[in-house]
């Protein structure tokens, strides 16, 4: 018999604020010796790619399998455009612990690590938290923040306006007011903290118009995905990374940015060495820093292992019978 927890029913097992001491606490104890792989299968011709990433951590008893697709063209036919299914087993004896979905395991982690980033260096309350896209993401990543942090306001923009007046609904009662702009740059202007979660091959940003002193949180998931523009990534005191080897490699932003020259590896920083002490970032007023997140597959573990374990507690998985 294996445990599926659905996406439901994972909403329902997740404190954002506990989750969040979770996963630091776990980024603290990272083990060096892991080597979380992360591959990718294009299918140009019909706009499509599959990643897969895994992890075997003997330390933890845990075995990790995600799958994820992305089909570009599905919403024209009726059909999901992100589908997968993560896999948690035991690493000394091959038992599967749990099957659930890979969409709320890859919002889960991804959100509440950029909300790790963004108390860390957002000094103050209130602001502007602003969103381009309006996605899983886009949303994880905001009501992430938004649990954690307090904000006055939060603006949205995506090119699609009903996801984007969506997206504004969902996260209108995590602060005073959420409201929708009709471009990027009415967004990025006057945020404060800066969400980019799209999958957009060129700049979503301009950064001669960015805030003086935002901070920007930037996903970005393939080698062909450029959210960050270079004046942007040129302006910044800081660059972090989730995982700097995935992100130097997978990000098409930042890999554009050390092929030209505009920045070097050791420029960027590594955010589990920011938790774990290694490094400081300091944050001084009018500094503007970034923080990209490509994801790898420990974060995915330690956002599985927390999911199994709170619906066992609490009761809130389906029985598969195999």
């Amino acid at each position: 018999m294996i445990k599926f927890i659905n996406a439901e029913n994972a909403m329902k097992c997740t404190d954002f604020v506990e989750f969040s001491s979770y996963l630091k606490g776990e980024m603290i104890k990272y083990n060096d010796n892991l080597n979380p792989t992360r591959e990718f299968f294009s299918l140009p011709d019909i706009s499509a790619v599959w990643l897969n990433m895994s992890i075997l951590d003997r330390s933890r008893d845990a075995f990790l399998v995600k799958l994820v697709s992305e089909y570009q063209k599905n919403p024209s036919i009726s059909r999901e455009k992100v589908t997968g299914i993560t896999m948690l087993a035991r690493a000394s004896t091959g038992e599967i612990m749990s099957l659930m979905d890979s969409n709320f395991v890859t919002g889960l982690r991804t959100g509440v690590q950029a909300a790790l980033y963004v108390k860390m260096m957002h000094h103050s309350d209130g602001g502007v938290l602003g969103i381009i896209g309006s996605g899983n993401e886009a949303y994880f990543i905001g009501l992430s923040i938004l649990k954690t942090e307090k904000f006055e306001s939060v603006v949205i923009y995506s090119p699609n306006e009903a996801h984007r007046q969506e997206l504004s609904r969902k996260l209108s009662g995590e602060c005073r007011t959420a409201y929708t702009a009709e471009s990027a740059d009415a967004v990025i202007t006057i945020s404060d903290v800066l969400v980019l979660a799209t999958n957009s091959s060129k700049p979503v940003i301009s950064g001669k118009n960015v805030k003086k002193g935002a901070i920007i949180v930037s996903i970005g998931t393939l080698p062909d995905r450029k959210e960050l523009d270079e004046e942007s990534i040129k302006r910044a005191k800081t660059l972090t990374a989730d995982l700097r080897s995935h992100v130097l490699k997978d990000s098409g932003d930042m890999a554009n940015a050390i092929k030209k020259k505009i920045i070097y590896e050791r420029d960027v920083n590594e955010f589990r060495e920011i938790i774990r002490g290694m490094k400081f970032t300091e944050r001084k007023e009018g500094d503007l820093h970034i923080f990209k997140s490509v994801g790898y597959a420990e974060l995915d573990l330690i956002a599985s292992l927390y999911l199994h374990e709170k619906a066992e507690k609490l009761g809130l998985y389906e029985n598969i019978h195999n």
